[in-house]
Formats: C-alpha cells, structure tokens, sequence
C-alpha cells in the first residue's frame, strides 16, 4: 500500500462504524422479508455480530433460483463454489476428500443476493418480489 492509499483509508475508516450499522439494518429488512419464504438466511448468535459483507442465504434451488433472478435482471453471485478449503490455496493445510462434509454440503446450496450499503428498500423489496414467484410453485426449498 502506498501513502496515498493509506491516507485514503485512513479517512474511509472514520465512516466504518456508520457503514456496517447500515449494512446491518438492510440485513434485518431482507431477513424480515426473506425467511418467510423458506430461504435459509444470515443469522447471529449471542453476542456475536455480523458486518454482512455479502448477504447469502441457503437453499437447495439454488442454480434455477440464480437463472430465474438473472432473468428478471437481478444478479446474484455464488462466491464460493469450491470450499476454500478445497482450493488451490490452501493444499498446504492438507486437507482430504470427505473432510468438512458440512461445508461441502452448503457449497452447492449459498447464494449471495445483491446486497450494498446504498440499495434501497425498493430495490430488496423487488429481489424479495422476485424470490416469492420463484418459490411459489416450488414448495420444496
């Protein structure tokens, strides 16, 4: 990093706080509109918080949910389709075929959702719109 990027980051770290209180009342608003619909969402546990870099939530429909989105002109990423894990990256730690059979598990099932500090609630409510005719006639999730 030089010093221009520091001097950078170094005033974009006086708004961090603000940023991820924002972050985490649009993961609350999606959370309220999303669960209903059977969709696995972001979760915390006891005094742990989350920054909801990414909102990914969890289901088994996953490619035909991302098709059906991107039709509809919403984009949705899949950040990690191998477990990291698995990937070249980390051989070093030596892990094998079969080791962490949860995470393998949920890697064919995570998909993230648009998902930025600036997004309006219209726009969620246009994702969650979507997501519902999606699920409608699909009853398994």
């Amino acid at each position: 990093m030089d010093e221009v990027q520091a001097a950078i980051l170094r005033v974009k770290l006086r708004y961090l706080d603000r940023w991820i209180e924002q972050r985490r009342r649009h993961a609350e608003i999606y959370t309220e509109m999303l669960a209903p619909l059977g969709v696995v969402c972001p979760s915390e546990k006891g005094r742990v918080k989350h920054v909801y870099h990414l909102y990914v939530i969890r289901t088994r429909k996953r490619e035909r949910l991302q098709g059906f989105l991107r039709r509809r002109g919403i984009e949705t990423l899949i950040h990690y389709p191998v477990p990291i894990h698995r990937q070249e990256a980390y051989e070093e730690l030596e892990y094998r075929k079969g080791d962490l059979p949860i995470t393998k598990k949920w890697a064919g099932k995570i998909l993230s959702l648009p998902f930025f500090p600036e997004m309006t609630k219209t726009e969620m409510e246009e994702v969650q719109h979507q997501m519902e005719n999606f699920f409608m006639g699909n009853r398994s999730r």
